[in-house]
């Protein structure tokens, strides 16, 4: 009777943990494949890093004014501050 028994509870553990394997393994694929497509979108976005800085993507911006624009003005500048003092 308790070697029956034991058979019995040693089935329903064997089973248990089948079932877990098979979960695991279940799992461990889905990852596995979240974990390529993964690395494939990064080499894309890499490819895509490296093609802007290649063709030099971001453009500079000019903040303030042109040299010539300030010495122009300030040329004009002096000269009615002559005209007007003499």
């Amino acid at each position: 009777m308790k070697l029956v028994k034991d058979i019995e509870e040693m089935k329903s553990k064997l089973n248990e943990l089948e079932s877990k394997l098979s979960e695991a393994e279940v799992t461990i694929s889905k990852l596995t494949v979240e974990r390529r497509l993964a690395m494939q979108e990064r080499e894309i976005l890499q490819q895509e890093l490296a093609s802007l800085r290649r063709k030099g993507g971001v453009r500079k911006v000019r903040v303030g004014f042109p040299f010539l624009f300030v010495f122009m003005v300030a040329l004009i500048s002096v000269m009615l501050g002559y005209l007007i003092h003499s």
